[in-house]
């Protein structure tokens, strides 16, 4: 940590060792594809054949509906959530 000063204060490092830092890198487009595809592929399973085909369209809709919407949005965690607010959303309108 850094010197006080500057709105920094300096934090015990006993503190510090209670936290753990990872370094993610932002996952292909091909891998976040079949993530959320096998969710929702995994809910509509006990449906018909119908729905079970439209299931990569879907997906592949609301990743393009990501990336124009929120193109400002650089950081993984912001795609993870609409991602998953988007999957359970069509989980439950099929339930």
């Amino acid at each position: 940590m850094g010197k006080p000063g500057g709105g920094r204060n300096d934090v015990d490092p006993r503190f510090i060792s209670l936290f753990s830092v990872f370094n993610m890198t932002f996952p292909a487009d091909e891998s976040l594809y079949k993530i959320y595809n096998s969710i929702l592929m995994g809910h509509v399973q006990p449906f018909v054949t119908e729905i079970r085909e439209i299931v990569p369209q879907i997906t592949k809709m609301t990743m393009d509906l990501y990336r124009q919407a929120f193109r400002f949005a650089l950081y993984f965690d912001y795609l993870v959530l609409f991602m998953s607010k988007i999957s359970d959303f069509l989980i439950r309108m099929i339930d």
